[in-house]
């Protein structure tokens, strides 16, 4: 059974405290969305897998190269993706490191069994 109930929530940012209600009928047809596409995916895989039972009985060469195929191809298609992202990314070189000068010696003078400087 679907809880009609709404609860206040309150939404932080830095330095804000914003309170927030969901509309009650907003969040009973969003589920009511989600579980009907939800439905239909599963229909749909199982109508898949039906399919390819199916021609793997009748002894199909593309019961297994489609997938094969389809496999490979998103594959194929995912490592595209990420060497163009890789390869188009705009990234700002870090500033050039300050040199802070300090007023103590170089550690190369320092006394080894003190570890002050001379």
């Amino acid at each position: 059974m679907l809880d009609t109930k709404v609860k206040s929530t309150t939404i932080a940012t830095p330095g804000t405290a914003v309170p927030f209600t969901p509309r009650a009928g907003a969040l009973r047809n969003m589920n009511d969305a989600s579980r009907t596409q939800g439905w239909v995916i599963c229909i749909g895989a199982g109508f898949l897998a039906f399919l390819f039972i199916l021609g793997l009985l009748n002894g199909s060469y593309w019961a297994l190269a489609l997938p094969v195929a389809v496999v490979t191809l998103f594959v194929l298609g995912l490592t595209a993706w990420v060497g163009y992202t890789i390869a188009t990314i705009q990234v700002e070189p870090d500033p050039a490191p300050e040199i802070l000068s300090t007023d103590a010696a170089d550690p190369a003078e320092a006394d080894p069994t003190t570890g002050e400087s001379a």
